[in-house]
């Protein structure tokens, strides 16, 4: 297993240690805690929603009753 090390996040580019977290979809490499917490997974978050077949069938349910999802 690889060492705890002083690392750039490749968002923000502030310096973290630890083994940091997979970056993905926002960047390809590593990121620190605050950018897995504020930006990468609240983006993981609304993407599996937006492709969720269950999030879109009510979507399409409350459209056709005509009520509004907003």
């Amino acid at each position: 297993m690889k060492k705890d090390t002083n690392t750039k996040c490749v968002i923000c580019q502030a310096t973290y240690t630890g083994l940091g977290h997979n970056a993905h979809p926002i960047a390809n490499g590593k990121c620190c805690d605050v950018c897995q917490d504020t930006k990468v997974l609240p983006l993981r978050y609304d993407l599996f929603l937006s492709e969720s077949p269950a999030v879109q069938m009510i979507s399409r349910l409350v459209q056709d009753l005509g009520g509004s999802h907003d």
